[in-house]
């Protein structure tokens, strides 16, 4: 198996532990967010730093990492943003197509495990 298939294993046999566990505890990383149809590889995505006037472009790869202009590569987007800082940043401040990736997350932890996941690509009423 390789090695992105078994941290997508991985990363769904947490969350559904996590699950059982209540909301509160739920972390979800890019790659539960990929799975969900709510990111893509190769997507773009943004955080404007008001504190610098910057906006700042990572990339996710197909390995659930964010990639930045220079190379440098992260595996969590508080990582790469911390990298662009200088200090501790939440991640979720990371958008793509204008919503945070905190906001992305919220969506999918609302979600019951297995469940229809209404306005996440591929999964409509209509297609039930």
């Amino acid at each position: 198996m390789p090695s992105n298939e078994r941290k997508l294993d991985a990363a769904r046999e947490e969350r559904m532990r996590l699950l059982d566990q209540g909301p509160a505890v739920i972390k979800l990383a890019l790659g539960d967010l990929v799975e969900a149809g709510l990111l893509e590889p190769g997507q773009q995505l943004t955080w404007h730093h008001p504190q610098v006037g910057a906006t700042h472009i990572a990339v996710l790869k197909d390995t659930g990492e964010l990639e930045l202009p220079d190379g440098r590569t992260f595996a969590s987007p508080s990582g790469a943003a911390q990298a662009l800082a200088g200090r501790p940043i939440n991640g979720g401040v990371w958008k793509a197509k204008g919503e945070s990736l905190d906001q992305l997350r919220g969506r999918l932890a609302a979600e019951p495990a297995g469940g229809p996941k209404p306005g996440i690509a591929g999964h409509s009423a209509a297609s039930e």
